[in-house]
């Protein structure tokens, strides 16, 4: 008579709290790889000249995302708005970029930044943005103009990044 030893599968024991903070992580990169997408298709039906690695910006580097069309009203924003500001994105998206002002804002920071969007120029500046609870937070703020293969100003894109 021929006898079989059970084989045991290996086993991975893990406390039930670090599957929550995996599964947390997992979901948020599930989020920030659709929004990936989103903006390479985006990108794709604007035809803009200039490409990022959005993925990098999105999931290494930790910034928020955000287009805008010419008279910057909000087309798309990153799905990472929550954890950076407190704002959903039902909450800013469609509205004017200006809403992330505050009373704290400089005036000088806000001139600069008009100059440079009405010669469609990239410009970059660190300034205090507060999230939706009034907590401020120091940002460091890129923002480039986006034309379409035919040289036509199609959107802007501005990626922000709490420091």
């Amino acid at each position: 008579m021929k006898t079989t030893a059970k084989q045991s599968s290996p086993r991975f024991n893990a406390p039930l709290m670090s599957w929550d903070i995996f599964i947390s992580y997992y979901h948020r990169n599930l989020k920030l790889g659709s929004d990936v997408q989103e903006l390479d298709k985006l990108a794709a039906d604007q035809n803009w000249h200039l490409r990022w690695d959005f993925a990098q910006a999105l999931l290494r580097d930790n910034k928020l995302v955000i287009v805008t069309d010419p008279e910057r009203q909000i087309l798309f924003i990153s799905s990472n708005l929550w954890e950076i500001t407190g704002y959903s994105a039902d909450a800013v998206l469609h509205q004017q970029l200006k809403q992330f002002r505050n009373k704290d804002s400089d005036a000088s920071m806000i001139e600069q930044m008009t100059r440079a969007i009405a010669a469609q120029q990239p410009f970059e500046t660190e300034f205090t943005v507060h999230s939706q609870t009034g907590r401020p937070f120091p940002t460091r703020l890129e923002s480039f103009p986006l034309m379409n293969q035919q040289g036509e100003l199609v959107n802007y894109i501005i990626f922000l990044k709490a420091l």
